[in-house]
């Protein structure tokens, strides 16, 4: 199960950083269709890692329960390995990650709230509203892309790079899939976290 636990704390560890640079970007930066643009991102890839932390910690743990494990939470392979551990660093390790991931989910979602479609040439959105905007562009369509951006991308006649087009069905589509996914591997989590412990065997 190492290789589990290594591949769980490289994924945490990675993401702790990068999602706290993330968070201070997307409300200290300047141009707004460029935040709400990370802030997208930044959502996506905040469910994308609790999905698959969520995955791994299951996995380890129904082999912890199989092994009957004292402890069923994978060891901080960053100072830790499974003879040599700390349940107390370990459980701290999982409520970091576990609250890293949640806080990401609301920064970086409160920011994406603020998304109003633009049309891609636009310096105005089409509707002041998060949903309303949204409503209007799949209304309007788009034969042939690039006819919307999630934020303000335009300063006059001035193009800001950086700002994320807006594609029916799909970009939305995504955070919605990567939400099921989310859900699907607490899920498991649960389903993994409930099961017994099996009985020691003993040969004869």
């Amino acid at each position: 199960m190492l290789p589990l636990a290594r591949f769980w704390t490289w994924l945490g560890a990675a993401y702790v950083p990068a999602a706290a640079t993330g968070i201070f970007f997307v409300y200290n930066g300047t141009h707004r269709g460029v935040l709400i643009s990370a802030g997208y991102l930044g959502l996506a890839a905040s469910f994308a890692v609790g999905a698959i932390l969520a995955s791994v910690l299951a996995l380890y743990v129904m082999g912890a329960r199989k092994s009957a494990t004292s402890t069923v939470a994978p060891p901080n392979t960053l100072f830790e390995d499974e003879t040599h551990r700390s349940p107390l660093f370990s459980w701290g390790t999982v409520l970091v990650f576990a609250m890293a991931v949640l806080t990401g989910l609301a920064c970086f979602g409160n920011r994406y709230v603020d998304s109003r479609i633009h049309l891609w040439d636009s310096p105005t959105p089409i509707s002041d509203s998060f949903f309303g905007s949204r409503s209007k562009a799949f209304a309007a369509g788009c034969p042939k892309g690039p006819c919307f951006a999630m934020g303000q991308r335009m300063e006059g006649k001035k193009a800001t790079d950086h700002v994320v087009e807006y594609v029916l069905y799909w970009t939305d589509g995504l955070l919605v899939f990567l939400f099921l996914c989310l859900l699907a591997a607490l899920a498991f989590l649960i389903h993994a976290w409930r099961r017994r412990s099996e009985p020691p065997r003993y040969e004869l």
